[in-house]
Formats: C-alpha cells, sequence, structure tokens
C-alpha cells in the first residue's frame, strides 16, 4: 500500500497521461492507416484510368509493371498486381505472380448506369468537320479506324456554297463613275448590293474564281471518362487493394498489398511503444515535482504545528497568500488552537491553584500532628494512629507540590535557576545514601569524577532521588543496582541500573505517563504516586535534556539521565 500521497499523484497522473496517450496513439494509428489505404485507393484507381487509355499505345506491358513499381512506391514486386484485358475479356497480360486465389473472371468491373449511351461509352469516334463553306464531296474525318457500317452523309444535308464574287468591269478606260448622283445598274454592285471602291483602270480579263481557303479542322471532342472503381480483396491472409478501370476498348486492374503500408504503420507502432515509457518517466517527475509545490501549504502547516508546545499554544498560522483551499484547513486549525489554548489555560489554573491552596492547609495539619504525636503517651495507640495520619499528610503534601511542579512546566512557568553544579559529587553522595536506604542490595557506581554541568540543583537533585528511589523499589530481593556517567563533548548521561523482573513491553510507553505505576493493583506494597518520573522527565526536559528507559534481555531496566553539557564559567 502506498502512503505516500504525493507519489500516488504522481502515479495517478502517469496512468492517466498513459492511457491518454495510448488512446492518442490507437486513435493516429487508425487514421494515419486509413489515410494511408485512401492514397493507395486513389493511386490504383488513377493509374489504373490512365492505364487504359493508353493500351493501344503499349508494346511492353512488364515494362509498364516495372515503371509502376517505381511510381507507386513498391520496393517488393510481388507486392504489385497488373491484368490487362481486352474488351471481350481476353486477357492481354497478367503479372506473373498474380496469386492463385484472386479470380480474375470474378472480379467486379464497373458498370454503366443506366441511360448512358453508346456515344458515353466512348463508341463514337468520328468528328465531323464544320464545312459549310465545303462542297458536299470534300468531307474530312479524324485520323483513326472508321467504325464499321460508315457511309458518307448525302449533300442535301449540307447548305449550298454562296457564289463567288465577280471582278468589277472597266467602263470608258477602265474608271468607274462612283459618284452619288448615279444608279448603278444591278450587276456593278457586289455581291452585298454596295457599289465597289474606286480603283486603277485595269486590263480586260477574262472572269476568274477566286481560291477559297479550306478551314481549319476542329479538334476531336474530349473523350468520356472511363468507369473505374477500387475494391478490396483478402486472398489467403493478405489484403489487396485493387483498382478497375475500363472503357470500350479495354480493362485494366492494378493492385497493390497492404503489405507495403504494414512496414509503415510497424515504424510507427515501434516509434510509440519506444517513446511510450520515456513520456511517461517525464510525465510522473513533472507530477511529482508539481505536487511538491501543491504540497508546500501543507509542509508549512506540518511545521507550525510541530514547533506548537504546550507553552506556545498562543501561536498562529498565517493563511495571506495560500491557496483558497488551504485557507479553510488553517482556519480550523487556528480555530482548533484557540478551544486547546482556553482548555489548557483552565486546567492549568485549577491544578495550579489547588495546589497551591493545599500547600498551608496541610503544612498546618501536619504541624499539629507532629506537636500532638510529640503529646501522646509512647506506644500508645493514640500514638500510632496519629503517626499513620502523618505519613498521609506528608503524601498529599508531596503530592500538591509535584502537581504544582506538574502545572508550571506544562505551562512553561517552570523556572530553572542555572547555577555552577558539580554532578559527580552530587552522585556520590546519593551512592552512599542508598547503601544505608536499601542494606540488602549491592549498590555499585562508575562516577568520571570532576562532571560539573550549570543546571538548577534542586531540581536536579530531585530527579536523581526519584531514579534512585525506583529503582529501590521495583528491585528483586538481593538485587543491585549500578549507577554511572557517560561525558560527551556536548552531552552528559547519568545511568541508573537495577535489577528487575522485566517490564512489559505493553507497559514500557506508559511509565512515564501521570499516575501510571507499574504495579496493577495500585497497592501500598511500592510506595509512590505514579508523579515520580512524570516530574523528573519535565525537570529534565526543561534544563534541555531527556530521560529514556532501555530494557535489557535479561530483564534489568536502564534510566538514562542525558543532560546538555555546559560548563561553568
Amino acid at each position: 500500500m502506498i502512503n505516500s500521497f504525493r507519489l500516488r499523484l504522481a502515479l495517478l497522473s502517469a496512468m492517466l497521461a498513459g492511457l491518454t496517450l495510448m488512446m492518442f496513439g490507437l486513435g493516429s494509428w487508425w487514421l494515419i492507416r486509413n489515410i494511408k489505404i485512401d492514397r493507395i485507393d486513389s493511386e490504383v484507381r488513377t493509374y489504373a484510368e490512365r492505364e487504359v487509355n493508353r493500351v493501344r499505345e503499349i508494346p511492353d506491358w512488364q515494362r509498364t509493371e516495372a515503371r509502376l513499381d517505381s511510381n507507386l512506391g513498391v520496393r517488393d514486386s510481388r507486392d504489385l498486381l497488373l491484368l490487362v484485358q481486352d474488351a471481350g475479356g481476353r486477357t492481354l497480360y497478367q503479372s506473373s505472380l498474380w496469386p492463385a486465389g484472386l479470380d480474375i473472371g470474378k472480379l467486379p468491373w464497373p458498370v454503366a448506369e443506366a441511360g448512358h449511351s453508346a456515344e458515353k461509352l466512348g463508341l463514337s469516334l468520328i468528328t465531323k468537320v464544320q464545312a459549310a463553306d465545303l462542297p458536299p464531296d470534300d468531307m474530312v474525318f479524324q485520323a483513326g479506324p472508321r467504325p464499321e457500317g460508315w457511309r458518307p452523309r448525302p449533300a442535301d444535308d449540307f447548305p449550298p456554297p454562296p457564289p463567288p464574287r465577280r471582278p468589277p468591269r472597266p467602263e470608258r478606260g477602265g474608271a468607274i463613275d462612283s459618284g452619288p448622283d448615279r444608279a448603278l445598274p444591278p450587276d456593278r454592285l457586289d455581291d452585298f448590293g454596295n457599289p465597289p471602291p474606286p480603283a486603277a483602270t485595269e486590263p480586260v480579263s477574262s472572269p476568274k474564281t477566286e481560291a477559297v481557303p479550306l478551314p481549319r479542322l476542329a479538334p476531336p471532342p474530349p473523350g468520356p471518362p472511363p468507369l473505374s472503381a477500387a475494391i478490396s480483396r483478402n486472398v489467403d491472409g493478405q489484403f489487396w487493394r485493387i483498382g478497375l478501370a475500363r472503357n470500350a476498348a479495354a480493362r485494366v486492374a492494378i493492385g497493390i498489398n497492404t503489405r507495403v503500408i504494414d512496414d509503415d504503420m510497424k515504424g510507427i507502432r515501434n516509434a510509440f511503444l519506444l517513446t511510450l515509457p520515456l513520456a511517461l518517466m517525464l510525465i510522473g517527475f513533472g507530477s511529482w515535482v508539481f505536487s511538491s509545490r501543491a504540497m508546500r501549504p501543507l509542509q508549512k502547516l506540518a511545521a507550525a504545528t510541530r514547533n506548537v508546545t504546550a507553552e506556545g499554544l498562543g501561536q498562529r498560522i498565517s493563511a495571506q497568500g495560500e491557496d483558497l483551499e488551504f485557507v479553510e484547513l488553517i482556519k480550523v486549525y487556528n480555530r482548533m488552537l484557540e478551544r486547546l489554548e482556553r482548555s489548557f489555560k483552565q486546567a492549568h489554573r485549577f491544578s495550579a491553584d489547588a495546589a497551591h491552596e493545599l500547600r498551608t492547609p496541610l503544612a498546618i495539619l501536619q504541624g499539629q500532628l507532629e506537636r500532638a504525636i510529640n503529646n501522646a503517651e509512647d506506644g500508645s495507640p493514640m500514638q500510632e494512629d496519629l503517626t499513620s495520619i502523618l505519613d498521609e499528610v506528608r503524601r498529599l503534601s508531596t503530592l500538591s507540590r509535584k502537581l504544582l511542579l506538574l502545572s508550571l512546566a506544562d505551562a512553561g512557568g517552570l523556572k530553572i535557576n542555572r547555577e555552577p553544579f558539580l554532578l559527580s559529587g552530587a552522585l556520590e553522595g546519593l551512592v552512599e545514601d542508598t547503601r544505608m536506604l536499601a542494606p540488602d542490595l549491592k549498590i555499585t557506581s562508575t562516577i568520571a569524577p570532576g562532571i560539573e554541568i550549570s543546571a538548577d540543583g534542586g531540581l536536579l537533585l530531585q530527579v536523581l532521588h526519584n531514579l534512585i528511589s525506583n529503582a529501590i523499589k521495583y528491585n528483586i530481593d538481593q538485587g543491585w543496582i549500578h549507577i554511572s556517567t557517560a561525558s560527551w563533548p556536548k552531552q552528559v548521561e547519568v545511568i541508573v541500573a537495577n535489577a528487575s523482573r522485566g517490564i512489559p513491553e505493553s507497559a514500557r510507553n506508559k511509565v512515564f505517563e501521570r499516575f501510571y505505576r507499574a504495579d496493577p493493583a495500585h497497592g501500598r506494597q511500592v510506595e509512590g504516586m505514579g508523579l515520580g518520573l512524570s516530574v523528573s522527565r519535565e525537570i529534565a526536559r526543561a534544563h534541555g535534556g531527556d530521560i529514556t528507559l532501555k530494557v535489557e534481555h535479561d530483564g534489568s531496566v536502564q534510566f538514562i539521565l542525558a543532560l546538555p553539557y555546559n560548563r561553568a564559567s
């Protein structure tokens, strides 16, 4: 299970992007393949139409097939098919590698639609010449074979030619009077009824017929395009795209194996499969970077939360400049701090006030009990009862003092009066006191001489006394206690080890909790209220150190007091 939100975000982004890229790649591959197939269909149709119009001009179809290989970009001659037939279906040329499964007799040659005449199919090959000015016998035809049953067109179908123009008749020396007031006889007018233009006198000559130039032959009208179509055939697991074209004279089929585009598509596929992992890695890395930037407000919130302590509950996190999604989270967090601060202050005020108010009456009660015990008869039942009550009052006094220390530590008001403190001398004195308090235990020590630190001597002696007292209470019969020190340039440690029956795994994290005792019955066989270790750790932390627990395999227990090695100046 992935526990990192950033990693999950990066992986999900990469998966989503990979799925998108795969869909895009498949769509692009399918689109490119269809485009290539459409291009092949268009090319085979175009070349089939062109070749069917050149059937009578091509003497060698093998060269034509080789030329088609080059023009169509076919690298293997086995991937190109060519079939040429005349109008009657007789095969003029067929590729030598024509697949046996492709029956040429079953090719669906295109046919003319209903209503197409013979002329639309290219059967009328004669083009008449505009010969309105030619004699009926002068008929001109377009070069080429004449259709069977052709006959000359009758002369009655042509309009009569216009009369020939006659030359002007000379009169009186060849001069022609063309004055406006002189009427000319009809035979002097030209073909259009206009008088002839003035001209010099010409010698009399016999009438001649002017040569009429023959008109130019009209270009033949363009023939209709051949019928064509493109089909697909699956022959022995291979797909062929075949272009079919036909006219009145011949039929041509040109086929290309789709294997020519499969090679290109494999290249595209391999390129995509090669770039896809790189793209996914880049997307994953980018998602990781962007998610890290998006997580900065949460990291800022976590750092601010980590710095919030019991004495710093008044701190608040600013939401200025943060994203809208995190502004609400920061506001909720600040409101939570306000509630915690208010509740903590109330609890601290109650415990501090209660401990403070109990000190005076307990001190008065303790003094009166001591005076009553002194006035009572020695060994009397009254004196024993008063002594038992005095012990309980002393316990309440100790409890109130410790509660006051804990409340001050929780509120950050535990004052540390640092002064030079000779740790080695204090430990040696405690070792001697322990030998007197527990004569049945083996007390040993390894204390380095001359260890002096800057600390509150009274509070630190209370911590050391609590650790040694705890080692005496939870020891075994005929057990042992060993007190040692270890020092480094910036830290000094005091290790209090004792023989023990061991501490259960479930209880090791609870020994520093308030009012927790290792004795499940909370009996009075072992004295204490379960506050000694809690108070000791708070005092150690107030000095900048800490107390940790270590349980050995043989059941022995070690409490390690670590303090900063601040030498007094």
